[in-house]
């Protein structure tokens, strides 16, 4: 009986032990896992970049391109006036020469002591030119389509297919006797053949089959009549072209 008693008593001896050492064991495990804050400014930054490098990286993108959005539009040039060539004759690179000649009708618009004159060209390509491709005749006449469609241009140097293919997109021009005062019936197209503009822009012969155009403010929307920006914009460009046309 006494051994039997003993041999209990041993065994729950070791039963307690091995409870022991296995809650002590548990204890450590825990403690192990347990989460350390951070508690130096390096630690802080670097949990902070753990966690959240990737939102990090959204905010400096989104900040980036923003940055690179405002440059743009702070650098941006403010023109007085602007002044846009759609032709099957090519005007690229006498941009500069034409605004020379032309500068002295432009006004100060912005009241910033600086006349600046937007000139641009499209070189239309003639159906008959064989050399070009389809696409490139597309992509011409779509970039002057998204230029013009803007509605902050008024001022035109056409010839026919320049004229032929602003009229197709919707485009109307003010008859020229508005400026001139004329009861003769002009249309709306102000030749440049022979005029003293013409050898103003030291163009002379390339401009016998070209002509000016306004654009007639009144086939614009209500919206845009109404709009102040919109109003003193045609103001200042219809004194331009009025300058233009009594040059004689």
């Amino acid at each position: 009986m006494a051994n039997l008693d003993q041999y209990n008593k041993e065994r729950q001896e070791l039963i307690d032990v091995r409870r022991q050492k296995a809650g002590s064991n548990a204890q450590q495990v825990v403690h192990t896992h347990a989460y350390a804050k951070p508690k130096t400014l390096k630690q802080k930054i670097s949990n902070i970049w753990y966690h959240y490098k990737m939102i990090i990286f959204g905010i400096l993108f989104v900040l980036i391109v923003f940055t690179v959005w405002l440059v743009n539009a702070l650098q941006q040039p403010v023109y007085d006036a602007t002044f846009l060539i759609l032709s099957e004759r090519s005007f690229s690179g006498a941009e500069t020469l034409i605004s020379t000649g032309l500068k002295s009708f432009v006004s100060d618009a912005d009241q910033n002591g600086e006349i600046l004159l937007d000139i641009e060209t499209f070189d239309l390509i003639s159906e008959n030119d064989t050399e070009i491709s389809p696409q490139m005749q597309e992509m011409t006449t779509a970039k002057a389509i998204g230029r013009v469609s803007t509605r902050k241009d008024f001022v035109f140097m056409l010839d026919e297919t320049g004229y032929e293919n602003l009229k197709s997109i919707g485009m109307e021009f003010e008859d020229i006797s508005s400026f001139t005062g004329s009861d003769t019936p002009q249309g709306d197209k102000y030749s440049l053949k022979g005029t003293r503009l013409s050898e103003k822009m030291e163009l002379n012969a390339a401009l016998n089959d070209m002509f000016l155009c306004f654009a007639d403010f009144d086939s614009y929307s209500d919206n845009l009549q109404n709009d102040t920006e919109m109003q003193e914009l045609h103001e200042s460009q219809r004194s331009f072209f009025q300058a233009m046309i009594d040059y004689q």
